[in-house]
């Protein structure tokens, strides 16, 4: 999406921003690790490594270039404007989010129900498919200036159709990003609690997709324009 004209702070990085920052940093590592007692987990450390690293240079780029955008995204639903039913899906999403890593680090301390020993080259397998799922949902996050934790029209900040870069083979890359990165980790860790989980945050994010697709199709200018040109929402001949 294009955008109108922004000021950049002059620092950007606030005290908040930092603590926020750190607090993640440890969560992984206390959620994964933590609860299972298995400190030297090489498949958890990969995934830590791979969103916070990847996850924290998407934000430096966003700083830079698209400041305005951190304090759209930090809001959350306090946003003004945001659509009713994200006011219940947005927080789902994220509430979700938490319980699947705790729920594998339980299930590898309690070693219940553990998906079958993942073979060395499904194991590489899975860990390139991470990394690119998790590359997917960065540029996606550094194309789309617009790119909001909560579904809502930015009137405010120029909001119009993002149609470049991953938006230009789908209308919705980071959710497919978000479930398949899911899938990913589930095969990495072994953990079916984590897919189950994953797969009832997947349904909560076909949902918010279809009210939001419907939504933008209706309230911003040029999206059912681009919605007849980009016809799918997730995967290309698939949804």
């Amino acid at each position: 999406m294009q955008g109108t004209q922004q000021q950049k702070p002059a620092w950007v990085w606030t005290r908040g921003r930092i603590i926020k920052l750190f607090t993640a940093i440890a969560l992984y590592p206390l959620c994964l690790c933590g609860v299972s007692g298995r400190w030297s987990w090489p498949q958890a450390w990969f995934i830590i490594f791979d969103q916070l690293l990847l996850y924290t240079l998407t934000a430096v780029y966003i700083s830079r270039h698209n400041p305005s955008l951190l304090p759209e995204r930090e809001r959350f639903i306090r946003n003004a404007g945001t659509a009713g039913f994200d006011k219940v899906l947005a927080p789902a999403v994220v509430a979700l989010a938490l319980p699947m890593y705790l729920a594998a680090g339980l299930q590898q301390r309690w070693h219940a129900a553990l998906l079958p020993a993942t073979p060395a080259w499904q194991l590489a397998a899975a860990a390139v498919l991470h990394v690119l799922t998790v590359l997917l949902a960065c540029w996606a996050m550094t194309t789309n200036k617009f790119f909001s934790s909560v579904v809502r029209i930015q009137t405010d900040r120029g909001h119009v159709v993002c149609d470049s870069g991953p938006y230009a083979y789908v209308r919705h890359p980071a959710y497919i990003a978000v479930v398949v990165q899911t899938l990913a980790e589930a095969l990495l860790l072994q953990s079916s609690w984590l897919l189950w989980i994953g797969a009832a945050r997947a349904a909560v994010l076909a949902a918010r997709t279809a009210a939001e697709d419907a939504m933008l199709q209706q309230q911003l200018p040029g999206y059912a324009a681009y919605a007849a040109r980009v016809k799918y929402r997730w995967l290309p001949l698939v949804y």
